[in-house]
């Protein structure tokens, strides 16, 4: 043992009443109208996506677990599925919006992330 010893919470300043119950069934009202959105929707199917995507990265990871390096990493990952072409500078078709086959990289459109 190193001797160390926790410091209890400090009691609050004064006390408040609140309504654990009230706060649970509004909590639980709100996360039942984000996953009937299509936008809770997409989020839920991303959030899965993660998971998998953190499961399968060396070592495996859970959300708990993620760092910031992780979730950016995710990101580059999904950025690589996207259908939008993104030109290089050099490119021929630099600047038009007609499809191409030059091999410039395909990523997600932007605001879709």
């Amino acid at each position: 043992m190193c001797g160390y010893k926790r410091r209890p919470f400090p009691p609050p300043r004064k006390s408040i009443k609140i309504d654990q119950e009230g706060i649970q069934a509004r909590l639980d009202e709100m996360n039942k109208m984000a996953v009937s959105s299509d936008y809770g929707k997409k989020k839920a199917a991303m959030e899965r996506e993660l998971e998998d995507f953190l499961g399968n990265i060396s070592p495996p990871k859970d959300l708990t677990t993620a760092s910031p390096n992780d979730v950016r990493a995710f990101l580059v990952w999904k950025d690589g599925s996207g259908k939008t072409i993104v030109h290089h500078k050099n490119c021929k078709n630099f600047g038009r919006k007609r499809k191409a086959d030059c091999g410039c990289p395909r990523r997600l459109a932007a605001n879709t992330v």
